[in-house]
């Protein structure tokens, strides 16, 4: 009897022993996973910061075009405006121009991924993505890629229709 007892000891200090390795794996995997989405979320705040900077400053040079910002499927960032015109026919018409960049956060990859859309004279002209992985990585690396679709855009706006 006193054999069996010790053999059903050594089973539950066996399983406790498996049971605090098991937690405590699941509390690494948690600190982890807690550690990654504050990478992420911290990189793509500097990245959104650094857009919406360089928008302000395309607007500040474009007066005609308004500011937005906006969160759905990941931060919606743009300068946009309806250009009123006279049509061949004499009705108004409105051509549009916006440039939009949308960053989404990739928690699994600890990627912050960046999308540039430029529409120009109603016409989609340019869709660009550039991602970054924010674990290994420099979110910065992602402001050239900002700054030159700011830069595309503004030659496209400025070019004479016939060259669009």
């Amino acid at each position: 009897m006193g054999d069996f007892r010790e053999r059903l000891r050594q089973i539950r200090q066996r399983a406790g022993k498996e049971n605090e390795r098991l937690a405590q794996e699941r509390s690494e995997e948690k600190r982890r996973a807690r550690e990654t989405t504050g990478r992420v979320d911290r990189a793509a705040e500097e990245v959104e910061a650094h857009i919406e900077h360089c928008l302000k400053e395309l607007q500040s040079e474009f007066v005609e075009f308004r500011f937005d910002a906006h969160t759905r499927d990941g931060r919606n960032i743009r300068v946009h405006w309806d250009e009123p015109c006279v049509g061949t026919d004499g009705t108004q018409e409105k051509i549009f121009h916006q440039l939009s960049f949308q960053v989404q956060r990739y928690y699994e990859y600890a990627d912050v991924e960046v999308v540039a859309k430029a529409i120009v004279r109603n016409q989609d002209r340019r869709r660009c993505a550039h991602e970054e992985d924010v674990w290994d990585g420099d979110p910065k690396r992602l402001f050239p890629f900002v700054e030159r679709e700011i830069l595309e855009f503004t030659k496209l706006y400025t070019s004479p229709e016939e060259d669009a």
